[in-house]
């Protein structure tokens, strides 16, 4: 309750420690003040929803992640939001990062590891191209068994 009513405090900075508190706790509930925090009229609320949701986000906030990594303008808020977008698996998550995983920008890397991180084969390659970019065929292919193995191999 109280994270609930820090989210609608009439000052951002309030706000803003509500979205970081409730990042912390974690939690379904918290996922759902955090998607509150990405409709913030106010960036800095909704950078720091972004921020608490690019690790380990609750299910709860999946639909608020997605749609806001679709329609949000800001560029700091969409690169975290993808990071978010690796925790859901799905179609349409798959979809909406490789419809932004092409090109050399930060946002563009990041849907990459995302696909990587939900199994999909083209985003695991294409980040395998960009951590080792200028190196032979056979090189790739030894990366590629490397990461097959340490995905399904776990070492203490």
């Amino acid at each position: 309750p109280a994270l609930r009513k820090g989210a609608g405090m009439p000052g951002y900075r309030s706000r803003q420690v509500a979205m970081a508190c409730a990042g912390r706790v974690g939690g379904e509930a918290s996922g759902e003040i955090l998607s509150l925090g990405l409709k913030d009229g106010n960036v800095n609320v909704r950078v720091a929803a972004a921020g608490q949701l690019s690790v380990n986000p609750p299910e709860s906030a999946r639909d608020a992640v997605l749609s806001a990594l679709v329609r949000s303008t800001e560029t700091d808020v969409r690169e975290m939001l993808a990071f978010s977008a690796g925790y859901f698996p799905g179609e349409r998550t798959v979809a909406i990062l490789r419809s932004i995983a092409a090109g050399k920008e930060v946002l563009a890397s990041n849907a990459r590891m995302a696909l990587a991180r939900l199994g999909d084969k083209a985003g695991r390659e294409a980040l395998v191209a960009d951590l080792v970019p200028e190196v032979s065929k056979d090189r790739i292919y030894e990366c590629r068994i490397v990461l097959n193995w340490s995905s399904s191999h776990h070492e203490p």
